[in-house]
């Protein structure tokens, strides 16, 4: 193990040793592996003392992923019976220069829709 402390906002690569699962929680950009932390992208150190988390933020502007709870802004493609297929534009709150990084069509199945029953897909989205 090495003795070299990391500091908040110190430039690490993937693969450097960040510190012990002891000290802090692993948080974004960060694996845990017996239990030593290592950086799993390039970027800056950050580490949230309240919640004695390090994670790695990106120094590079990578394009968005969207994550579950995420509001998405999508195009509505195709209406089918059971499922509507839409075209993701953007995250909301993140930068519009940058396309999402995944693919770009997606479904919502009829029972997705909203909570009881749905009579008519044609209904709810056109």
């Amino acid at each position: 193990m090495e003795d070299k402390k990391v500091k908040n906002g110190d430039l690490v690569l993937p693969g450097d040793y960040l510190g012990v699962i002891e000290e802090f929680m692993p948080g974004e950009g960060v694996r845990e592996e017996n239990g030593e932390l290592y950086a799993t992208r390039a970027g800056k150190v950050r580490i949230n003392p309240e919640k004695m988390e390090i994670s790695v933020e990106p120094v590079t502007d990578t394009p968005p992923l969207p994550k579950v709870g995420d509001v998405v802004l999508a195009r509505v493609i195709e209406v089918k019976p059971q499922a509507v297929i839409v075209q993701l534009l953007q995250i909301e709150g993140r930068e519009n220069d940058r396309e999402i990084a995944t693919s770009k069509l997606a479904g919502i199945h009829i029972s997705q829709i909203k909570e009881g029953f749905v009579e008519d897909i044609t209904k709810e989205f056109k």
